[in-house]
């Protein structure tokens, strides 16, 4: 069953959309807020919580939902908050796969350069 959330899916997305959907697991698809180099997107707390509160949701609409088979997955700025939530987070997840994910701040943050600030 498939629970996304406020946007489309693309390119890579759909291939993990159409996996969980062959597999019949449950997908969350968040919105992480706006584009990578916005302060509420790409590894902000408020996104991170975003995708907690959703699994949190789908254990509460589902019923039971096996904890020892929740992971998370991404692609690009959803492979970096994949990466983000397996550390800050390690005991919600069985697994963590992260495609292309979005490794460098100062290449998803163009704004930081113009303001000459260091992350």
């Amino acid at each position: 069953k498939e629970y996304e959330m406020h946007r489309s899916l693309v390119g890579g997305e759909i291939c993990i959309r159409d996996g969980c959907m062959e597999q019949d697991w449950h997908l969350v698809h968040p919105n992480f807020r706006g584009p990578n180099w916005t302060a509420e997107a790409c590894g902000s707390d408020l996104a991170a919580q975003d995708v907690l509160d959703a699994v949190d949701h789908v254990r509460s609409t589902i019923g039971f939902v096996d904890e020892n088979r929740i992971h998370v997955v991404g692609v690009s700025g959803g492979g970096h908050m994949a990466l983000l939530l397996a550390s800050r987070f390690p005991q919600k997840w069985a697994g963590v796969s992260a495609w292309a994910a979005v490794s460098s701040s100062h290449l998803t943050r163009p704004t930081t350069r113009w303001v000459e600030l260091a992350y």
